[in-house]
């Protein structure tokens, strides 16, 4: 998200793949995995769903990661069939602090390591960040959850606050111990734990020796020595794990979500940050071929830029008319996102010069989203500028 995602669906629209084109692989891609086809096929071109088809995309030819999100989702649905109460007051239990998470972890994926540095120094200490924060802020929380899921797929009944308390470490090892997630708890081919790789990095229990980095971990004084080129790969399959975890959860998620109809929503007090929003909206916009590239959120008068990265693919008069109609239907996602009492959009082709503008009141949309006025009635209450 940051991030992959977008790069891949632009690049797809100027290759000349239409929407129904990509949803169809989005849907190709993802329906494997899925028990819900419904939610797959309704929410196909939303940005969570967008984001998980790119990792697939990435990983197509890698069986290791086809198979880690398989062991990942028959550990909770398992868990689901066997005892759904339990499972229900595992996630709901951390459903705020994974909401602090996404918020922090949003950060950390957009600050992914690209350019390599000739200064051993500073990459080593950049990737390790890198391993150190994906770990500590987002996948050890999923892990914790998911060896309490896993002991109610063996027919326990959990205490899970003690659960949370526990070492990270001891919570690896007490999956290893099961016969589980070998694959995915740990690297090959030097065998070291996630929760190890996630001491050294946050710890700084790394030196370097000239070209070779050599990493310190465990209460006994382990170690190993890597190269530059070897540690990339390690943090890539370290990455990989954490994606696993995390796709694998929300899958489940998306499957079962009429789970959160028990969920109070007043229990919950977390909210995407504005940045998040944007990122998925431009994410939700470029899976329709649109690109934002700009926005200025405003209470009472808001406007938006957006490319059409199609309008230069030889469309013909219908449908470059169907495209900035399509165009103008982004007002009332923006105001959900970002209520305001008006909404506009700037419509441009590739040359980024706004050929129309589209603006709406937000009462309007306010009345489509009570169930006032329906959705495609909107069209009739837009105001069209030619500029």
């Amino acid at each position: 998200m940051g991030f992959i995602v977008d790069e891949m669906l632009e690049d797809l629209s100027k290759q000349g793949y239409t929407p129904d084109e990509v949803k169809e692989a989005v849907i190709t891609f993802l329906s494997p995995y899925f028990d819900n086809k419904s939610a797959l096929i309704k929410n196909a071109m939303q940005s969570h769903f967008l984001s998980m088809f790119s990792y697939f995309v990435i990983y197509n030819s890698d069986r290791f990661f086809s198979q880690g999100i398989l062991e990942v989702l028959s550990i909770y649905r398992k868990s689901y069939a066997l005892d759904p109460n339990q499972v229900k007051n595992v996630i709901f239990a951390t459903v705020n602090l994974m909401g602090q998470k996404e918020n922090l972890m949003w950060t950390v994926k957009s600050n992914t390591p690209r350019e390599i540095s000739d200064d051993i120094h500073e990459v080593t200490y950049k990737f390790m960040k890198h391993i150190g924060d994906v770990l500590e802020i987002g996948t050890r929380h999923e892990i914790i959850e998911l060896y309490a899921i896993l002991e109610i797929s063996l027919g326990k009944s959990i205490d899970y606050e003690t659960i949370r308390k526990r070492d990270f470490g001891v919570i690896i090892q007490s999956i290893l111990d099961k016969g589980y997630l070998g694959n995915i708890l740990k690297t090959l081919p030097n065998d070291i734990k996630l929760s190890d790789w996630r001491n050294i990095a946050y710890h700084h229990t790394y030196e370097i020796q000239e070209n070779t980095i050599k990493c310190y971990y465990g209460r006994k004084g382990n170690s190993f020595e890597v190269t530059f080129d070897e540690l990339k790969k390690y943090s890539a399959k370290v990455i990989k794990s954490c994606n696993i975890i995390d796709i694998a959860r929300r899958i489940f998620l998306f499957d079962n979500n009429d789970m959160f109809a028990d969920l109070n929503e007043n229990l919950i007090n977390v909210h995407d940050r504005d940045v998040m929003k944007i990122g998925q909206l431009r994410t939700a916009l470029l899976g329709q071929g649109f690109k934002l590239v700009d926005i200025k959120i405003n209470e009472e008068n808001e406007e938006s830029i957006i490319v059409d990265l199609e309008a230069d693919n030889g469309l013909t008069d219908d449908n470059k008319l169907k495209r900035r109609i399509h165009c103008s239907q982004f007002l009332y996602n923006i105001w959900v996102e970002f209520p305001s009492k008006r909404i506009s959009i700037v419509y441009c082709e590739n040359n980024e010069i706004g050929i129309f503008k589209y603006s709406v009141e937000g009462l309007i949309c306010e009345k489509v989203s009570k169930g006032l006025l329906e959705f495609s009635d909107m069209i009739r209450f837009v105001v069209i500028e030619k500029l």
